[in-house]
């Protein structure tokens, strides 16, 4: 025999108890579950500027942000790759460089430590923009306004010692290496900060 919840009624003053089976009872549940998840999507998707924005997130070990943007385009393994609200999902390695974003005002540029990118169609039923994308790498993305000639320079030439004393050890070598790769990386994005932040690029 199922399982089954009471309820009292009140009839002329008498009480009656009449049996609810517990499935009807978790069947609203689960009713009620599936409405505010829908609710909750489709306020999301009121949040949605649309035209042509999407949502870009930087997530690190450090910190994690979203902007909503109308273009990025990264430093991938293969080359230069720009991404635009509609285009198919793809997935690729990031180099040491500069990502560059089109926001409502304008182009914005950050300094990334490698990584992966991840774009995938919008998750959001009902939403107004069309894909997502996700850029994870281990260190917080560093704008290229706020870096400083001299802490570039110093940050250069101590990856070069590093990379020179860590000879004949593998493990230190590297690991000296990659830092020297992405300190080599920092001066260029230095230099082209200015660049960066223009539409001629």
């Amino acid at each position: 025999m199922p399982a089954s919840s009471t309820r009292s009624t009140s009839s002329g003053g008498a009480a009656k108890h009449t049996a609810q089976p517990d499935s009807a009872r978790f069947s609203s549940l689960r009713g009620a579950r599936k409405y505010t998840a829908r609710e909750a999507s489709r306020r999301k998707a009121r949040r949605s500027p649309g035209g042509g924005f999407f949502p870009v997130t930087f997530a690190s070990l450090e910190s994690s942000e979203v902007l909503w943007i109308r273009e990025v385009q990264v430093p991938s393994k293969s080359g230069g790759l720009g991404i635009l609200d509609g285009r198919r999902p793809i997935q690729s390695g990031l180099e040491d460089g500069i990502v560059r974003l089109r926001t409502k005002r304008g182009w914005s540029a950050f300094f990334v430590s490698g990584g992966v990118l991840k774009s995938t169609k919008s998750r959001c039923p009902g939403s107004r923009h069309k894909v997502e994308v996700e850029i994870y790498s281990s260190r917080s993305a560093v704008d290229v306004r706020s870096l400083v000639e001299s802490e570039v320079n110093l940050e250069y030439s101590k990856a070069s010692l590093e990379v020179s004393f860590a000879q004949g050890d593998c493990a230190a070598e590297l690991s000296a290496q990659k830092k020297f790769k992405r300190a080599k990386a920092k001066p260029y994005a230095f230099k082209n900060a200015e660049a960066a932040l223009t539409d001629f690029v």
